[in-house]
């Protein structure tokens, strides 16, 4: 949160090898779905990516018609269904948590909502709080 401790977070591994891109913009139509599905409509949402590429792909309104250009249309969709969603680019150094619950997904077998800190991101969020 503002304040930066850890709200919650949803780990899900990416089948296959997908391209950076790609993989990001699934990542991002699965948070989607899950705070769809999770009724949090009403609510201002926060999400910040590393992935550049997908930001200005969600704000630009050119068609791509690649599996990438399909995954951001979705996620355009269930955006559109929020009062209040900010999705914004962040570098990797200033969002670290993310990038490591990122590489803590490639080690899951399914999906996973975690509503407590995960060991792997403890030490980066009291850094970021000091």
């Amino acid at each position: 949160d503002s304040d930066g401790r850890f709200v919650q977070a949803l780990l899900k591994k990416s089948a296959g090898k997908p391209l950076i891109a790609e993989a990001e913009a699934k990542g991002l139509l699965a948070v989607l779905q899950w705070l769809h599905d999770s009724d949090r409509l009403t609510r201002t949402i926060v999400i910040e990516t590393d992935c550049l590429q997908v930001v200005q792909a969600l704000r630009s309104r050119q068609k791509n018609n690649t599996e990438f250009g399909a995954i951001i249309e979705c996620c355009r969709s269930l955006v559109n269904l929020y009062e209040n969603c900010d999705i914004s680019y962040v570098r990797r150094q200033a969002n670290r948590v993310a990038h490591d619950l990122a590489q803590a997904s490639r080690f899951i077998a399914n999906l996973q909502v975690l509503n407590s800190c995960p060991s792997c991101i403890e030490s980066t969020i009291m850094n970021e709080m000091n």
